[in-house]
């Protein structure tokens, strides 16, 4: 999954859904941290463009006033909230409490819409190698239920 690149789009192919993530707004849990979305007017915050939660700061006009960083990488994104460089980031739940372990911060949710965004693999267009495999292997993952363990393992659905 790509943000920005719809499933339909010409230079890519598109697997299919493989499971659901949760995006959220990531703050560091200690006192000074905001308790709501507006409590981020002013601050910096970094995480990707075009996610759902961007869509949101529209809804309740604050796209303006909350500016968005864009990191290379969720890992980078969760760095700069560690190093006090952002106030929040936004990133799939399972991601972000993953990199928040992995720099053994704690972070909590700020905010997180129910909204579940569909993951999936996209290749290059007219890459049917490469598609036929990664559909093959898919397909013997699904029929074997590993796939169903590594999604309840990763609690994504």
């Amino acid at each position: 999954y790509f943000p920005g690149i719809s499933s339909s789009h010409p230079s890519v192919n598109y697997l299919g859904r493989l499971c659901g993530s949760s995006y959220a707004y990531f703050v560091l849990d200690n006192e000074s941290s905001p308790e709501s979305v507006r409590g981020l007017v002013g601050k910096r915050i970094s995480g990707d463009r075009h996610s759902v939660l961007e869509a949101h700061l529209q809804d309740i006009g604050l796209d303006n006033a909350i500016r968005i960083n864009q990191a290379s990488s969720k890992a980078e994104a969760m760095n700069q909230l560690a190093m006090g460089e952002v106030e929040a980031v936004i990133m799939p739940e399972a991601v972000g409490r993953y990199l928040a372990k992995q720099l053994d911060i704690n972070v909590r949710v700020l905010w997180q819409p129910d909204i579940n965004v569909p993951v999936g693999f996209s290749v290059k267009a007219g890459n049917d190698e490469l598609l036929n495999q990664l559909n093959e292997a898919l397909e013997a993952l699904e029929n074997s239920g590993e796939l169903d363990r590594i999604r309840r393992r990763w609690d994504v659905n």
